[in-house]
């Protein structure tokens, strides 16, 4: 996910994973920056509206947008009063995301928080994992931990960024996607953290 990662392709999955202040959002924040300023249509589900740069836009607005087909460079602040509220709108918006017209054009989205998202919110992110490709989206989902993102999604993973994971039940979930190496992040440093594709090794 270096350098290279300023166009958009459907076809890849990506997780970025670590511990508040490790350096996840700013790396997730650089890969936005790139890709919209590549011309490239980006939508963060931003619960806590850290993409402060991306004009905001609410869940209940930005879907009409959605089904037109709009060329966006935005992010949506779903409601945080609680985890039902938030499921509520994050559902909305990952579901809205499978309507989009045939002709609209490749979309990075980026779900930030998702270790926190459930019921319906949850089963949206499994489906758009699954066949988002074929709605021409680009997934990048970040969450502090592995264990708390979906098995469906990590599955699903083409690519993984991963910070210091330390908790057993979190290098677990690694392990079922890359095997042993996964056992390296617990002797990361802060800020550093080791990158991952499908049918490669880990590299810096």
């Amino acid at each position: 996910m270096g350098s290279k990662h300023d166009t958009i392709q459907p076809h890849r999955r990506t997780l970025v994973l670590g511990v508040t202040g490790a350096g996840k959002s700013h790396h997730v924040r650089s890969i936005v920056s790139r890709v919209a300023q590549s011309g490239g249509s980006v939508l963060v589900v931003d619960p806590k509206g850290e993409y402060s740069d991306l004009s905001p836009c609410s869940p209940l607005d930005l879907v009409p947008r959605l089904l037109a087909g709009d060329d966006l460079r935005l992010r949506t602040s779903p409601q945080w009063q609680s985890l039902d509220s938030l499921a509520e709108d994050v559902s909305l918006v990952l579901d809205s995301l499978r309507w989009r017209p045939p002709a609209a054009r490749p979309m990075l989205v980026v779900v930030e928080e998702c270790g926190l998202l459930r019921g319906p919110a949850r089963s949206s992110l499994e489906v758009l994992a699954t066949v988002g490709r074929s709605y021409g989206v680009e997934l990048v989902c970040v969450a502090q931990r592995a264990s708390q993102i979906p098995a469906t999604v990590r599955a699903q993973a083409s690519r993984i960024v991963a910070f210091r994971q330390t908790l057993p039940a979190d290098l677990e979930a690694l392990s079922e996607v890359m095997g042993p190496s996964a056992l390296d992040l617990r002797t990361l440093a802060r800020y550093e953290f080791r990158a991952w594709s499908e049918g490669d090794a880990w590299s810096a």
